[in-house]
């Protein structure tokens, strides 16, 4: 394990733990020993100092994608443990904002992805899943797996995943990330996310958006990071509803300029005057997007491009 008390109390990272000091598992209260803290081969982490009966003992067996993740996450969010009326346990990679979210990188049973979700969602949580999926994807129609040249259902798996047999529940929102070159990095593969909109094992669909998914907007989404002037997933999603409904289509091959935002927020800015037109879905442009990103992300110069965009 990764995270213990420290003799006051306070819940403690296996990096910040000094060898020597006192450490309590947070389950069953019994000492700890901190192990391969001065290994470089090793990971270090946490184990019970002798055989103990705690169902919350488990391997040093996860990954450094998987735990890279979590880092980027308070301490006090990682490895929590979740408990229903009935006294049934698991841990949760993350818990943040009535949120779990796991992360999955090795191969993972349907029963135990239905199993957890239905646990979760029993305790009043939402779910959200993140799964590694660099190499294992491709396109069934072409060679990209940019996103951005892809049509919603062009992207499939390349070795049918099992564990997709069960449908997610609606409750539950699935995240890929996965490595790939893009316009802007012809050269260099670089880390992207995409939200599906439902699986199987053999194939899948998802958002598209007018913009790229990076993790720092998945980090906004969920309130680890609040301030930074960037779009939270939920911002992306609304602006290309928007899109969408202005102009028809979305961009081909790319994710929208810079222009072509300032313009788009412009257009945003004439709607909003009009009383007549402050509908919900504007009230929620505004509210989401307009007010509280879109000065500080991109400080808007005075001149606004008044072309349409390049579709």
């Amino acid at each position: 394990m990764f995270i213990a008390l420290d003799s006051e109390g306070q819940r403690i990272s296996i990096d910040d733990a000094v060898k020597g000091k006192l450490f309590f598992c947070e389950e069953c209260g019994t000492p700890l020993l901190v192990c391969a803290k001065d290994s470089q081969c090793k990971r270090p982490y946490f184990a019970h100092k002798r055989r103990a009966d705690c169902w919350y003992d488990y391997k040093n067996c996860m990954s450094d994608w998987h735990r890279e993740w979590q880092e980027k996450f308070p301490v006090e969010c990682r490895e929590v443990v979740v408990k229903n009326e009935y006294g049934i346990k698991h841990r949760a990679d993350i818990f943040i904002n009535n949120t779990v979210i796991e992360f999955q990188h090795s191969p993972i049973a349907a029963e135990e992805i239905e199993k957890r979700n239905s646990f979760y969602i029993s305790c009043g949580y939402n779910v959200v899943w993140v799964f590694d999926a660099t190499n294992q994807i491709k396109n069934s129609v072409g060679n990209s797996i940019d996103p951005m040249k892809c049509k919603e259902n062009d992207l499939c798996w390349k070795i049918a995943k099992r564990q997709f047999v069960t449908p997610m529940p609606s409750k539950v929102k699935v995240y890929l990330q996965y490595k790939t070159f893009t316009t802007h990095n012809p050269n260099q593969e670089i880390d992207l996310m995409i939200q599906l909109i439902n699986n199987s094992p053999k194939s899948f669909s998802f958002l598209k958006t007018v913009l790229y998914i990076f993790q720092d907007n998945f980090l906004k989404e969920y309130g680890v990071i609040s301030d930074k002037p960037i779009f939270s997933i939920s911002n992306i999603n609304v602006l290309t509803k928007f899109f969408i409904k202005e102009y028809g289509v979305l961009p081909a091959d790319r994710e929208l300029t810079e222009d072509e935002l300032l313009m788009v927020f412009q257009r945003i800015r004439q709607l909003l005057q009009n009383e007549e037109k402050r509908n919900s879905t504007q009230k929620e442009l505004h509210n989401v997007i307009l007010i509280p990103v879109f000065y500080s992300v991109f400080n808007p110069r005075s001149h606004i491009p008044r072309r349409k965009p390049r579709l």
